[in-house]
C-alpha cells in the first residue's frame, strides 16, 4: 500500500501544472478573441480618426497597440504548442509511473505467492 499512496501523492502534484495549462489554454483562446473583437475595431476607428485629425500623439498609441495586439496575436500558437509538448511529456511520465506501479504490484503478489 505505501507506493500506491506515494503514487496518489505524485499524480496529485501532477494535476496542479496540467490545470494550469489548461487555464492558460483557455486565457490564451479569450485573448485572441479579444484582439480581433475589441482591438482591432478601436484601432480601425482611431486611424481613420487620426486620419482626419492628424494628430501625432494618436498616431504612436495606435503603432503602440497594433504592436500589442500583433504579439498578443502570436502567443496563442506559440503557447499552445508549448502546452501540448508539456501536457504530453507529463502523460508519458504519469502513464510510465503506473505502469512501473502495476509492474511492481506484479512482482510483490508472486513474491508473496511464493511464501504461502
Amino acid at each position: 500500500m505505501p507506493i500506491a499512496e506515494k503514487l496518489m501523492d505524485i499524480s496529485f502534484y501532477f494535476l496542479i501544472p496540467l490545470c494550469a495549462i489548461y487555464i492558460e489554454k483557455f486565457l490564451l483562446i479569450i485573448s485572441t478573441k479579444v484582439v480581433f473583437q475589441i482591438i482591432v475595431p478601436t484601432l480601425i476607428f482611431f486611424y481613420i480618426l487620426n486620419f482626419y485629425l492628424k494628430i501625432p500623439a494618436i498616431m504612436v498609441s495606435l503603432k503602440k497597440v497594433a504592436l500589442f495586439s500583433v504579439i498578443l496575436f502570436l502567443i496563442v500558437p506559440t503557447s499552445i504548442v508549448v502546452t501540448k509538448l508539456i501536457e504530453n511529456t507529463y502523460t508519458n511520465t504519469i502513464e510510465e509511473a503506473i505502469s512501473s506501479a502495476n509492474e511492481t504490484k506484479n512482482e510483490l503478489s508472486t513474491y508473496d505467492d511464493t511464501l504461502i
